[in-house]
């Protein structure tokens, strides 16, 4: 089999008590059956301690579980470290404490691993670079899975096209972005016919023209008269209109629902929302450049090859767009509140989006739903 992940995949270690959001509070426990059978046979005073804590499932929908301590892991002590793993080793950890911020996608012949920038130790991966994205690839032991995908060769050429775009710095960015939505447009266009035309798709991969950029993939927060409309009603209308896609997510977390709420309070009817924008960009313009290729260049990774299950390319290309314009305009925000704008508070808007929207497969099937029929 191979293995695909991005150039910083094996350089993420845990941080732990530095932690400044701990993913060991605020979050749901869920403990995997083997681990849970483990934990039940644990012998002495931690073993109750660890049964005491733990509540089974009560059926088929439900998983194992800790129960919390208010927001924290009963086992997070003063210090925020792990008592499982003080105790028992970092082996008896359960698959969720294992895997996180990791996240798999397998499909053929490739698994593909990514990590979650709900994590700030990501978010400083990600972000605290000035090079390009890359994707390293080796053969690892395994079986190939015999499932349902689709397109396998064509879509994982047209994710790397699609990388190749966003990261082609002999342009600006405002103008790679929509060549990319151009480009999944085009080729959303090809899927929706190859089955009547077999090798459509494959064949419009590398042959579609983009030497122009259509002018409705151009609206978003990039301050760019092609980007950001001229009007500033029109750029507060299409910020409105993501607003109300946004408020149909299940809300996970009270810190999103006071990142919406200052979002609308500064943005939703605001007279200078054009002006400001372009006065943060043309204060951070350099840094902001390379920090939203790398964020683009994350959503195109974690997402895009998933759709070798739906064929909806055209959709996973959306969620990237709503999800860096959203980030653009919390990053705004911060920047109109301190007056300022570094790596820290990119990390941290990364953050707060992400964890809200990333980890609930309820909110990315609800976006994917509303992005399908959303021009």
């Amino acid at each position: 089999m191979k293995l695909i992940t991005p150039d910083f995949y094996e350089n993420f270690h845990c941080i732990a008590d530095k932690c400044k959001d701990s993913c060991c509070i605020g979050w749901e426990l869920d403990i995997d059956e083997e681990t849970y059978e483990y934990y039940k046979s644990v012998e002495g005073a931690f073993g109750d301690r660890l049964r005491a804590h733990m509540k089974s499932a009560d059926d088929e929908n439900e998983c194992n579980a800790f129960t919390l301590n208010g927001k924290r892991c009963p086992f997070l002590n003063d210090k925020n470290l792990c008592d499982i793993y003080i105790n028992l080793g970092e082996e008896s950890l359960c698959e969720v404490c294992t895997e996180y911020p990791r996240f798999t996608v397998d499909y053929s012949d490739i698994l593909e691993k990514s990590l979650a920038l709900s994590c700030e130790e990501v978010g400083r991966l990600v972000f605290d670079r000035t090079e390009p994205l890359t994707l390293v690839s080796r053969e690892i032991p395994g079986t190939p899975e015999n499932d349902e995908a689709m397109y396998v060769k064509e879509i994982v050429t047209a994710r790397d096209k699609a990388m190749e775009i966003i990261s082609d710095r002999n342009r600006s960015l405002i103008d790679r972005v929509g060549r990319f939505m151009k480009y999944v447009r085009r080729l959303q266009e090809f899927m929706n016919i190859e089955e009547e035309k077999p090798g459509t798709l494959a064949e419009g991969i590398t042959d579609i023209n983009l030497s122009d950029a259509l002018g409705k993939d151009m609206i978003g927060s990039f301050p760019d008269v092609k980007v950001i409309p001229s009007d500033n009603n029109e750029a507060v209308e299409k910020y409105n209109d993501r607003m109300e896609i946004l408020s149909g997510l299940e809300v996970l977390d009270e810190e999103w629902t006071n990142t919406i709420s200052d979002l609308n309070m500064r943005f939703s009817s605001s007279e200078t929302y054009l002006s400001d924008a372009k006065k943060f960009y043309e204060t951070c313009k350099e840094r902001l450049d390379i920090w939203f290729e790398a964020l683009y260049n994350y959503f195109i990774f974690r997402y895009f090859t998933k759709s070798v299950y739906d064929c909806d390319l055209l959709v996973k290309a959306k969620f990237a767009k709503i999800s860096c314009d959203t980030i653009y305009d919390m990053a705004l925000a911060r920047f109109l509140s301190k007056g300022r704008f570094d790596v820290a508070d990119m990390i941290d808007v990364a953050r707060i989006y992400s964890k809200e929207v990333e980890h609930s497969e309820d909110n990315l099937a609800y976006l994917a739903d509303e992005l399908l029929y959303n021009n």
